[in-house]
């Protein structure tokens, strides 16, 4: 019978050694920290167009998307209302891209580069 608790025990310890990783700050559970840390830009936009660009930079993902916003309110940053801008960002999947859709509306933090 102590055969078997040994067995079980490093069963157990064996299948309990799996470890979840992110490779972004992304990929983790949702907290609150975004609220205390704003980014530069935060408003709520329009998104008006999207273009694929390729980036030359071994250092940084080579493909990304560039959305067209249009301001509809301004919380902080120097964008002002009905000004268009600029967010660039990845694919998706592990470049922690987001899929925003043409003729949507959201808020967006942004750090300005």
């Amino acid at each position: 019978m102590r055969g078997v608790r040994a067995l079980l025990w490093a069963a157990g310890m064996w299948l309990g050694m799996g470890v979840a990783a992110a490779g972004c700050m992304c990929g983790l559970p949702s907290s609150n920290c975004g609220a205390m840390h704003p980014g530069d830009a935060t408003f709520v936009g329009q998104v008006l167009g999207v273009r694929e660009i390729v980036r030359e930079d071994p250092g940084d993902a080579a493909r990304r998307r560039v959305f067209q916003f249009l301001v509809v309110e301004s919380f902080s940053g120097e964008q002002p209302v009905g000004a268009q801008i600029e967010v660039e960002t990845g694919l998706g999947g592990g470049d922690c891209g987001y899929p925003f859709v043409v003729g949507g509306r959201y808020l967006v933090d942004a750090n300005v580069v």
